[in-house]
């Protein structure tokens, strides 16, 4: 039940930084072009500001899934469902050194 949740809110910071910096990339900063500098600095600031508190408790939230599960057997397969390969590349690294 936790590593759901945890990874709920892993997924869900994934989302919160890819919008925040689509948004600021593709919308934000073309809309501010337009005003003076004193101004759009400061608005930048404020808007950014805001954005990296979230970026923040994502990261801890990431730091935190990482801590306490790190040994879940999801973590341990390499993308194709092969569990643990780094088995099969340490052996690999032997069989060539022996060769």
């Amino acid at each position: 039940m936790i590593y759901a949740s945890l990874k709920t809110i892993h997924l869900f910071s994934i989302v919160v930084w890819i919008g925040g910096m689509a948004f600021a990339h593709f919308f934000l900063r073309p809309a501010v072009a337009q005003l003076e500098a004193p101004v759009r600095l400061r608005l930048m600031h404020d808007v950014l500001g805001r954005f990296f508190q979230a970026v923040l408790v994502s990261l801890i939230a990431k730091c935190v899934k990482v801590v306490f599960y790190k040994d879940d057997p999801i973590s341990k397969q390499d993308g194709l469902g092969n569990a643990d390969i780094s088995r099969y590349s340490k052996q690999n690294v032997q069989w060539k050194r022996n060769a």
